[in-house]
């Protein structure tokens, strides 16, 4: 999962996407990092947030042609 890439692109910052998903930081940046993944109910919420669908999320890699 690259959400560093697909929060980047969305111009969000960790902090930004704690508050919305009602977590801390330290949760996000354990999930870009891949030491931790979110539950499956943060998944459409982010998914959304990020513009992307749950696939994408999912994948291993990011396209950069999008």
């Amino acid at each position: 999962m690259n959400f560093k890439i697909l929060r980047k692109r969305a111009n969000l910052s960790q902090e930004q996407v704690a508050k919305i998903l009602e977590t801390s930081q330290s949760t996000i940046a354990c999930w870009e990092t891949g030491r931790a993944k979110p539950r499956a109910d943060k998944l459409p919420v982010l998914a959304k947030l990020f513009g992307c669908t749950i696939d994408e999320l999912l994948e291993t890699e990011v396209r950069r042609d999008g």
